[in-house]
């Protein structure tokens, strides 16, 4: 009897424990499966992307250089006109082309040197000295008459001549109290900003606005030093739209006042540049 019931125990229970023990053997081999089938989509995946990374740096880079070498040809042809300041249209806008697949470029230049330079390294003589004095003007200048655009006071790139067209009020008080060393430097700056308001100035209105403020020939020839209605540094934005794109890039560009190629091919020195 005894015999009869443990080999039916046997029996009945054997099956089942050999089930329990299968079990665990088959998640594992199953999650040793998933993680290697995981293992290689992700590895997939990673070089996808990669390859995509180097397709859009690709395309990016030549579109870049596209727009930049647009931008200067059309800086050339409107050099040999006169100054890019006289050959802007409504809001700056320089060009407008039509592309492929219905898209639209639109490029505009802003005045960008009405803020005064901050590296001073490659300047020398007087100019140095004036502009380093400005920078030192500017710095002791309480905040509230700075105001909390710094790049509206001071900027990076391009000469240390600042654009009477677009000089900051706080820049334009420092430059005068410089070169101006007594009260007369306000009534610089009133007759500077009047005229201004009034007309578009040209390269000769600088010395006339210094003789009208009372300013004499050392002082004439410092604001002429450090003024300028010809501005070189430009914001350059280029826009493309339609056909279901919408693209932006915005870059400072300096023109030089002489015709010649730079080392790259090109007539406009280009100092930054940046998809937006």
């Amino acid at each position: 009897m005894n015999t009869t019931f443990r080999q039916t125990h046997a029996k009945r229970s054997s099956p089942a424990a050999a089930r329990a023990y299968a079990l665990p053997l088959v998640i594992l081999v199953s999650l040793g499966a998933s993680l290697a089938i995981g293992i290689v989509l992700s590895r997939h995946a990673d070089s996808h992307l990669a390859v995509n990374r180097q397709v859009v740096l690709y395309r990016d880079h030549h579109r870049q250089m596209g727009m930049q070498e647009l931008v200067d040809r059309w800086i050339v042809n409107v050099v040999t006109r006169g100054s890019v300041r006289d050959q802007l249209g409504d809001g700056g806008l320089a060009f407008e082309l039509t592309l492929p697949q219905g898209t639209t470029a639109r490029v505009y230049f802003d005045d960008a040197q009405g803020a005064a330079l901050e590296d001073l390294r490659v300047l020398h003589g007087p100019e140095a000295a004036y502009a380093r004095r400005l920078l030192r003007a500017l710095d002791q200048m309480p905040q509230p008459a700075i105001g909390e655009g710094r790049e509206r006071v001071f900027r990076e790139f391009g000469p240390a001549k600042l654009s009477v067209h677009t000089v900051d009020l706080a820049v334009l008080e420092a430059l005068a109290g410089v070169i101006v060393p007594s009260s007369d430097s306000r009534k610089f700056v009133r007759t500077l900003i009047d005229r201004r308001a009034r007309a578009d100035l040209a390269p000769n209105d600088i010395r006339a606005i210094a003789m009208e403020a009372g300013l004499n020939s050392d002082e004439t020839a410092a604001a002429e030093m450090m003024l300028t209605a010809q501005p070189t540094l430009w914001r350059v934005t280029a826009e493309i739209s339609g056909g279901g794109v919408q693209q932006r890039a915005q870059g400072l560009v300096e023109v030089p006042a002489i015709m010649e190629s730079s080392s790259a091919g090109r007539f406009a020195k280009f100092l930054s540049w940046k998809e937006q």
